[in-house]
């Protein structure tokens, strides 16, 4: 059986998230930037409010969205592997607590 998105509740999902977002956060965690927000839909406008307002974005960018991730967050991003993840989430939150 494959697996269908269901890209209303996505976008439900996103809304959610950027309405907590906007009550301050010190992390951003999301699961993926996907074949939605390579389209620009999805999560992506959450990506960039949470940027455009200092809150680091931890999230997994699958290889086939790369370049579209590439073109969109720039200097942005940080790439890290699994062993320096905990250092980062330490330094990405004490950072954005310091700002």
């Amino acid at each position: 059986m494959a697996c269908r998105l269901d890209s209303g509740a996505l976008q439900v999902a996103a809304g959610r998230v950027s309405a907590r977002l906007a009550e301050g956060a010190d992390i951003c965690i999301l699961p993926k930037f996907g074949k939605q927000e390579a389209l620009g839909l999805g999560f992506r406008d959450v990506i960039a409010e949470a940027l455009h307002e200092g809150v680091p974005v931890l999230i997994h960018v699958p290889t086939e969205q790369r370049p579209e991730f590439d073109a969109f967050a720039g200097d942005f991003a940080e790439w890290i592997d699994a062993v320096g993840l905990a250092e980062w989430s330490r330094r990405a939150v004490h950072q954005g607590k310091a700002a």
